[in-house]
């Protein structure tokens, strides 16, 4: 039986003895629909073990989720950053490359700086090479040496 999703929240927050954020975790991995653990609005404090159990599902079923998974990466600051991006380095050039443009072009007018996120996925010269040729200007134009 899976943990109340409030009582499962209150587990995954940093602040907790850390066995009791793993429980947490291993119950939220139970969980089907993703989408609660997308960055949840209630607090910061739980983003770090919600992206532990983001990246422990498979490529097919984080597919629906890239475009929340590519919006983690507008800051490196914030909480499971570094877990996020380094599973989506891990996902199939294919099943990214779509997702990825489409935030390139949005970060370009959006936010330079989270399109300075968005280039450690070009580190994959295979992405980089998938990627429609204005994006390339774009990711180019910008790069950080």
């Amino acid at each position: 039986m899976l943990v109340d999703i409030n009582i499962l929240f209150e587990m995954l927050d940093i602040n907790n003895d850390i066995s009791i954020q793993q429980k947490g975790i291993e119950e939220g991995k139970k969980v089907k629909y993703l989408s609660v653990f997308m960055q949840p609005i209630e607090s910061k404090n739980v983003w770090e073990n919600c992206a532990k159990i983001i990246v422990s599902k498979s490529d097919e079923e984080l597919d629906k989720y890239m475009f929340f998974l590519m919006e983690w990466l507008q800051d490196e600051n914030w909480s499971g950053f570094d877990i996020i991006l380094n599973r989506l380095k891990k996902m199939p050039e294919s099943m990214i490359v779509d997702d990825y443009s489409y935030f390139i072009k949005k970060a370009v007018k959006e936010d330079i700086d989270w399109l300075e996120r968005l280039s450690y996925l070009s580190e994959n010269k295979k992405l980089y090479q998938m990627l429609p040729d204005d994006c390339k200007v774009i990711l180019d134009q910008y790069k950080i040496e």
